[in-house]
């Protein structure tokens, strides 16, 4: 019985021990192909991209009908095995190509006469690598809309004076160098009057379709700078004549950076400090001698008081003279 407990046992042990060297042996594979596996690496394809930064997706644009319109279209595009060149695609065709960054087109979207329109612009930018793979973008698409006919440039034209008394040898003086100007749309533009008072602007623009009129903006340093609006609307093109010019108030002392549109006790406080001055005296200032009679007195005082305490908001509203343009003065 002794002997026969004993071979159980020691079958007991043998089995333990294969299966101890069982579990040894898969532990070692196991691990064995965990090493492998780490130490051998996986192949991946080259790391690339291409996208339309500008303009954004679904992004639209308005112009107006009867002029010209472009606009930027900006591509971001990379590949870890480099890019050789970006092709952007306007509804399917090839519209440009760039070789390096920055890759950056220019839409021209054509002129359209006479007549409204909406369209819908498809656009997809394409990268070539280097390794001759080829990367797509999304398909991005914009819409341009018209909004009726662009801004008409018109001819401004008119008079103006000082509004004060002088001696008539003063007149050209006096008259000249009234500084007339306008923006709209961007575009700025100025003249000055001539010895007569006359000035004449071309290129002004305004918009009927829209009803938007420019806005004239007089100015002289020492003067109230004044404004006049509407204009070119209802013809109203030619805003004074010689026999009735545009006024301007002598008192806002200063230039036209330093002026408040406004003749008030700080302006007089300033003639006070040049009167009864000659320009042979050295705190003389001619700008401030409104009537150029060579002397700063009373009569410049008098002028200034006439609109104390105006501002350019007190001046009358300039209304049209005559639809018709007037002859060029002759010098």
């Amino acid at each position: 019985m002794y002997c026969r407990e004993k071979r159980t046992s020691l079958k007991r042990i043998s089995l333990l021990l294969a299966f101890i060297f069982a579990m040894s042996i898969f532990a070692f594979t196991s691990m064995a192909a965990d090493s492998a596996s780490v130490s051998t690496p996986v192949p991946t394809a080259p790391n690339s991209y291409v996208r339309i930064t500008e303009p954004l997706d679904k992004s639209y644009y308005s112009t107006y009908y009867n002029s010209g319109f472009n606009f930027p279209v900006k591509v971001s595009a990379y590949s870890s095995d480099g890019v050789e060149k970006v092709e952007l695609y306007h509804n399917g065709t090839k519209m440009g190509e760039r070789f390096e960054a920055p890759y950056e087109f220019t839409y021209y979207h054509s002129f359209h006469h006479g007549r409204t329109w909406n369209y819908t612009e498809y656009f997809q930018a394409v990268a070539i690598t280097k390794s001759g793979r080829t990367v797509s973008s999304d398909t991005i698409t914009v819409g341009i809309y018209s909004m009726g006919p662009g801004p008409t440039p018109i001819t401004v034209e008119g008079y103006i004076a000082p509004g004060l008394l002088y001696n008539p040898d003063k007149g050209e003086t006096l008259k000249s160098g009234f500084k007339v100007y306008t923006s709209s749309w961007g575009k700025e533009v100025t003249a000055y009057t001539d010895s007569k008072g006359y000035f004449k602007m071309e290129g002004v623009l305004m918009n009927y379709y829209q009803g938007v009129f420019p806005t004239i903006v007089i100015s002289k340093d020492n003067y109230l700078t004044r404004e006049v609006r509407n204009v070119g609307k209802g013809g109203f093109n030619v805003i004074s004549t010689s026999a009735a010019p545009i006024e301007m108030w002598a008192g806002d002392i200063g230039t036209e950076n330093t002026q408040d549109r406004a003749i008030n006790m700080e302006d007089i406080v300033k003639l006070i400090a040049a009167f009864n001055t000659t320009p042979s005296d050295e705190n003389y200032d001619s700008g401030y001698d409104f009537d150029q009679d060579q002397a700063i007195n009373m009569q410049d005082i008098l002028i200034i008081i006439s609109h104390f305490n105006t501002t350019s908001q007190s001046y009358p509203e300039v209304l049209p003279s005559t639809p018709t343009p007037m002859p060029t003065p002759i010098p």
